[in-house]
């Protein structure tokens, strides 16, 4: 050691025992964690593997877990919920018939979510509370409609869940029992009137040059008791009950219609949504949902008195304020009001290209929604008349939508005063772009769209040299169709509105079928065809259309209690079973001999009586010069 020490030195010495003792570490750690280790023994021989070492896992702490109990209520009317499910912490349980519910063990910080059947879900943060209480928003909404006047429950009545964020006003009250019934009057419905034809299917009145008559306030005169009383004649057939609709769709609003028994229900109700009622002949009544599950409306009736006002004469400030002091004292609470001039131009700024390009425009009356809604402030109900297939501006620029003449190929001219030209009824571009015009007349406010003229023509113009023809050949069963598809597209876009639809027809479209053909069928107006399609029917019973003979009237003007009555007759017929209203338009203008409007006239008075016998719903007065006389008939 000492040889060592002296030759080799102490630093040599500590160098030496260092590596052996690292050497002497490394093969025990290989020994324990390696597995086996040849180390160069006999041939194949291995040595066995011990027991592997793993970690032992750190101990945490449990979880501070807590009991919670609690109810679960309708937050209506504050009355326990069976059978919700309840869950927390991955853990489900369902209340009892008294709405308790409770778990045993949750941790500290959890979360509850409820569910229920019609309920919407809830959930809740129980905080360090141990016990809770839950209060679900139901989300179903049952309800029946009634009549206001009559109590019988109405059948066939849209009701919209609105749940679009919209403004709706409420018109109507809730009573202590739940029942819904209108306040004021929102607004009133009207009844509108078709085109001044001439006899039977002829052309339009010729101008009138002479000045009317001023205005004169008097004395209502007595009802009438006319000597002319209807005489027997067959009845049409009874009309078919109308087909069970299917509700419209569209965004931010669901739809029904109520049953036979008036009634109506909505599941997944949201929070804040608004309903409306509609239905032909009665007020449309708008309220929101509130806090109830229950919604039992009755309805207001409306009957429309209403009276037919001409764009011109609607831009004329002093002719304008003079119909509306007029209507402040007399029982007028409607009017029909002209969105189309005599040349069927539009009299609204339209953006619609095709009647933009066609230079179908004439604006008379820029601001026309305002004064839309300047007469609905005032409480009056607004129609827009359309003059719907007779449109010679449209027709001679666009051959390809019109009828033609198979003698000069132009245009087909109709009217006795060479005035008419027409779109035709069977081409479905003619169809789509009065749909489209539809649309854009909805936006201007009013309360109905009144369809004109929606009919395939009848009379050629004295000068036109050949027959009407079409875009394929067509019968009466095929021109009937096609006015019926027009008219079902034109619902179904009126519909889900809260604007109503009507249809001007003639006279005789009313009148049994003669000799098993209906009266009009030519000009494809056959009732059965349009009358699931809208929402009210408008004949045309003037007394001056009809035939010489008619009711054995040799003077069928002066016949106007009779032939309003047998129309009246008709109607009633039939409109059995069917939703859509009869409304009538009734004559205000002198013809022939026969006096209508001088002071003291009765065939005003007449008129109303007949159609209020015969259970109009309400009517509509049609003078080409909107001077409606004599005044005390309208009081």
């Amino acid at each position: 050691m000492r040889f060592i020490q002296t030759y080799f030195g102490y630093p040599v010495i500590r160098r030496a025992l260092a590596l052996g003792i690292v050497s002497l570490f490394l093969v025990v750690l290989a020994g324990c964690s390696l597995g086996p280790i040849d180390f160069g023994g006999t041939s194949g021989s291995n040595v066995t593997p011990g027991p592997v070492a793993t970690k032992s896992p750190v101990p945490t702490a449990t979880p501070a877990q807590r009991s919670l109990s609690g109810k679960v209520l309708d937050a209506y009317s504050g009355l326990p919920i069976a059978s919700a499910e309840v869950t927390a912490g991955g853990i489900l349980t369902e209340t009892t018939n008294d709405g308790t519910f409770s778990f045993d063990a949750l941790p500290l910080s959890v979360k509850v979510s409820v569910s229920a059947d019609g309920y919407a879900q809830g959930e809740v943060d129980p905080g360090k509370s141990g016990n809770v209480s839950i209060n679900l928003r139901p989300s179903t909404l049952s309800g029946r409609v009634t009549d206001a006047s009559t109590g019988k429950a109405l059948a066939g009545v849209l009701v919209k869940l609105v749940t679009s964020a919209e403004d709706v006003t409420a018109t109507t009250s809730l009573t202590t029992g739940g029942t819904v019934t209108p306040t004021t009057v929102s607004t009133t419905v009207p009844l509108t009137g078709g085109l001044l034809y001439g006899k039977g299917l002829a052309a339009p009145l010729a101008e009138d040059t002479s000045t009317p008559e001023a205005s004169t306030e008097e004395t209502s005169p007595a009802a009438a008791t006319p000597t002319d009383a209807p005489t027997s004649t067959p009845l049409p057939p009874t009309a078919t009950r109308t087909p069970k609709p299917i509700p419209p769709t569209g965004p931010g609003f669901v739809a029904v219609y109520t049953d036979d028994e008036g009634a109506f229900f909505f599941k997944d109700v949201s929070q804040g949504a608004n309903l409306t009622f509609k239905i032909p002949g009665y007020k449309v009544t708008k309220m929101p949902v509130g806090e109830t599950t229950r919604k039992d409306v009755a309805l207001e009736v409306f009957k429309p008195h209403a009276i037919y006002i001409t764009a011109p004469v609607a831009a004329t400030k002093d002719m304008y304020d003079g119909l509306m002091s007029f209507i402040d004292n007399s029982k007028i609470n409607a009017v029909v009001l002209n969105v189309q001039n005599d040349n069927s131009e539009w009299v609204f700024e339209t953006k619609n290209p095709d009647a933009v390009a066609a230079k179908n425009t004439d604006v008379f009356l820029p601001e026309m929604p305002q004064l839309v809604k300047a007469l609905k402030d005032k409480g009056i109900y607004t129609i827009a008349r359309v003059v719907t297939f007779q449109q010679p501006t449209m027709a001679k620029a666009r051959l390809d939508m019109a009828v033609k003449s198979s003698v000069t190929g132009k245009a087909w001219i109709g009217g006795e005063l060479n005035q008419q030209a027409w779109l035709d009824a069977s081409i479905p571009k003619v169809q789509d772009y009065m749909v489209d015009m539809t649309k854009e007349v909805l936006t201007l406010g009013f309360d109905e769209i009144q369809y004109d003229y929606v009919r395939f023509p009848s009379d050629p113009a004295p000068k036109e040299p050949g027959k009407p023809t079409f875009s394929r050949p067509l019968t009466d069963t095929t021109k009937a169709e096609a006015i019926g598809q027009f008219l079902e597209k034109a619902h179904d876009v009126i519909e889900p509105t809260d604007s109503f639809m009507s249809i001007d027809i003639f006279g005789y479209t009313l009148w049994p079928d003669k000799e098993g053909k209906p009266m009009n069928g030519v000009i494809g107006q056959v009732f059965e065809y349009v009358v699931d399609h809208t929402d009210y029917v408008c004949p045309m019973i003037y007394p001056s259309h009809f035939s010489v003979g008619e009711q054995d009237c040799s003077h069928p003007e002066a016949c106007a209690y009779k032939l309003v009555h047998k129309s009246g007759e008709f109607a009633a017929k039939r409109f059995e079973g069917k939703k859509a209203k009869y409304r009538p338009w009734l004559q205000d203008f002198d013809w022939g001999k026969t006096d209508y409007t001088s002071k003291g006239t009765t065939k005003v008075t007449e008129q109303i009586q007949a159609a209020g016998e015969t259970g109009a719903w309400g009517w509509q007065f049609w003078d080409p010069y909107n001077d409606y006389q004599p005044r005390a008939a309208f009081k």
